[in-house]
This record gives structure tokens, C-alpha cells and sequence, in this order.
């Protein structure tokens, strides 16, 4: 088996999986599961570096290569954006909370 094959294969497996990986983490924030979504922020800066790593030295990485990484990054900002305004509607609801116990305790 040639190297060029091999590497080609390694890259596409490379690619399948950030891919995978970053479909994953969208999903996790949007059901609010936090230690998921950590989990596969590790998971998927280290597939990240696997695509980055399959790029042979002083040749141009693939557009396919390129366009993983950049919906990866996507998917980070995507996740980001989920966790924190789920925090805020939390936060919101602490405080809804929080203030109609100070009311109940005033009539008292």
C-alpha cells in the first residue's frame, strides 16, 4: 500500500471523525448537558490536531481539510452560544425564584 494511500485514508477517517465529533457537541449543548459538552470540546480540539497532522509537511491542506476545521470552529461558536443563554435563562429564572421568595417572606 502506497504512503500517499494511506495518509489519504488517515485524513478522511481524520475528517469523518471531527465531523462526527463536532455534530455531537452541537447536540449536547442544545440539551444542556454540560459535562458532555466539555468532554467533546477536549475531544474535538484533539481531532482537530489529528486533521492539522495529517497534512504532510510543506504541502497545502486539502479545501475538504480546511472546510472540517472551519465547521468544527463553527460548532464550538454554535455550542458557546447555547451554553450561555442557557446559563441566562437559568440565571433568570434564579432570580424570578429568588425574588418571589423575598415576597412571600415580606407577609410574614
Amino acid at each position: 500500500m502506497s504512503s500517499d494511500l494511506v495518509r489519504h485514508m488517515t485524513s478522511a477517517q481524520s475528517l469523518e471523525r471531527l465531523t462526527d465529533i463536532a455534530r455531537r457537541l452541537e447536540q449536547a449543548a442544545d440539551a444542556g448537558a454540560l459535562d458532555e459538552v466539555t468532554r467533546l470540546d477536549h475531544e474535538l480540539r484533539c481531532a482537530a490536531l489529528a486533521v492539522v497532522g495529517t497534512v504532510p509537511s510543506g504541502e497545502a491542506p486539502m479545501e475538504e481539510q480546511l472546510q472540517s476545521v472551519k465547521d468544527a470552529l463553527r460548532a464550538v461558536e454554535v455550542a458557546i452560544s447555547s451554553v450561555q443563554l442557557q446559563q441566562k435563562k437559568l440565571k433568570q429564572k434564579m432570580d424570578q425564584s429568588r425574588r418571589l421568595r423575598l415576597a412571600y417572606k415580606r407577609k410574614d
